[in-house]
């Protein structure tokens, strides 16, 4: 996948892309001194590093770990990976949801899998992933359809324009696409879209943190406590208005006292479908909104 760095990313083939990949070889080769990291899905992408900033200290440098469709085990390796390196891991900011506390293994599939140097996949095992994907007949076929005529066409399936901004020194990500769209006509934006909002039936989730989940809250509690972590976990406010498990939030504020802030379920944020971009990401408007009211300040021993 190609990345403009501070511009709108040009088409990228998905069926290659994997911004694990991306994130561990920035970390592993930059010598940035990072000391607050935002872990997450590409929900957390709504909490920018440049805001939490302001929260945290003058002294921190922030950098954004989040990924797509991000794992509980994903979370996990990618601490043990900064703490490897020698990274100090001062402040944590780690929003999650259901759908993260669900997965507790790496991903079989390429685009999710973390990179080989996170876990004790061999290089050859990780690429070889990608290399069968590659050669997907009908990848081949859309990818020189895109070589000849500068057109991705409407197989979303193998080629996509994400129309996102990448911020590669601090890992963040905009929506600038429909970010414009927005801004240039609102109510259009949301009449030609307004099939990404469906109906809701407002639900708890199952009870999601079993024996395999605690084994890596475990783990990354562990790693926490060594750097004397200050970590704030919040619970998002998904478009689905299901509310994280009762047992689950238990779980985790005994595990993280007065770390936690729940904002899933039905609520003045999930009720109003401008607070999105489409069913699945809410805007940096409410992420801002929430580490205001999550906290008055992040700082070490403030709470």
């Amino acid at each position: 996948m190609k990345i403009i760095h501070n511009t709108e990313s040009p088409v990228s083939p998905g069926v290659l892309m994997n911004d694990r990949l991306f994130l561990a070889r920035h970390i592993e080769k930059t010598d940035v001194k990072y000391n607050a990291f935002i872990f997450g899905s590409s929900r957390s992408k709504a909490f920018k590093t440049w805001h939490w900033k302001k929260s945290i200290g003058k002294n921190v440098i922030p950098f954004h770990m989040g990924v797509n469709d991000e794992s509980l085990y994903g979370i996990e390796r990618k601490l043990h990976f900064l703490d490897s390196l020698g990274f100090k891991i001062d402040y944590a900011l780690i929003p999650l949801d259901h759908r993260l506390l669900s997965l507790t293994k790496n991903s079989e599939a390429h685009i999710f899998r973390e990179y080989h140097t996170l876990t004790e996949e061999t290089s050859t095992s990780f690429y070889q992933r990608f290399f069968i994907a590659f050669l997907n007949p009908h990848f081949l076929k859309s990818y020189w359809t895109y070589r000849q005529t500068g057109d991705v066409g409407n197989d979303g399936n193998f080629l996509w324009d994400p129309g996102f901004t990448y911020h590669h020194k601090t890992g963040d990500i905009d929506y600038t696409r429909m970010e414009n769209a927005i801004k240039k006509d609102s109510i259009l934006f949301y009449k030609t879209n307004r099939k990404d909002f469906y109906e809701r039936t407002p639900q708890e989730s199952e009870q999601l943190i079993g024996k395999d989940s605690k084994v890596i809250w475990e783990k990354i509690h562990k790693i926490l406590k060594k750097h004397h972590t200050e970590v704030k976990i919040i619970i998002t406010p998904n478009y689905d208005q299901i509310a994280i498990n009762a047992d689950d939030l238990e779980y985790l504020k005994t595990m993280f006292p007065n770390k936690i802030s729940n904002y899933s379920g039905k609520n003045g944020i999930t009720d109003e479908i401008g607070n999105y971009y489409e069913h699945k990401h809410f805007k940096p408007f409410i992420a801002n909104g929430i580490l205001t009211l999550s906290y008055v300040s992040f700082r070490k021993g403030s709470e």
